[in-house]
C-alpha cells in the first residue's frame, strides 16, 4: 500500500516527504562561508531563514523555476526572516542556493525518491 501511495505523489510532495531539514541546515551551517555572496559581517543565523525558504519552497513549488517564484519569495521574506538582518537583496542569493541544492538532487524529468535525496551529503 505504501508503494502505491508514493506513486500518487507529485514531485514536490515526494521531495517534501524525504527532505531532511536537519541535514539541509547542517550542510548550510558548514558551507555558507564558502558561498560567493557570503558577508563576514553576517552570522549563519542571518542566512538560515533564507536557506530554509529556498529548500522548503523547492518542495512546495514543483514544476517551476526559482525566477518564476522570486517575486513571491521577495514578498514573503519580511515574514519569513525572523531575526535575520538580511534584506531581500542579500537574502535572495541564499534562497536561490537552497532552492538549487534541492533542484540539483532531483533526477531530471522524474520524481525524487528517498535514495535520491538521502544519499547526498
Amino acid at each position: 500500500m505504501a508503494a502505491k501511495e508514493n506513486r500518487d505523489l507529485t514531485p514536490g510532495q515526494a521531495v517534501e516527504r524525504v527532505l531532511d531539514h536537519d541535514q539541509e541546515d547542517a550542510h548550510w551551517r558548514q558551507a555558507h562561508t564558502t558561498e560567493p555572496y557570503y558577508n563576514p559581517a553576517r552570522a549563519y543565523e542571518d542566512y538560515a531563514p533564507a536557506y530554509r525558504m529556498g529548500w522548503e519552497s523547492r518542495a512546495k513549488y514543483d514544476g517551476g523555476t526559482f525566477e518564476q517564484y522570486e517575486p513571491a519569495f521577495r514578498n514573503d521574506w519580511e515574514d519569513a526572516k525572523g531575526d535575520s538582518r538580511l534584506g531581500w537583496d542579500e537574502a535572495k542569493h541564499a534562497v536561490r542556493a537552497g532552492w538549487r541544492r534541492i533542484e540539483d538532487a532531483l533526477p531530471r524529468g522524474d520524481a525524487a525518491t528517498t535514495a535520491d535525496l538521502s544519499s547526498r551529503s
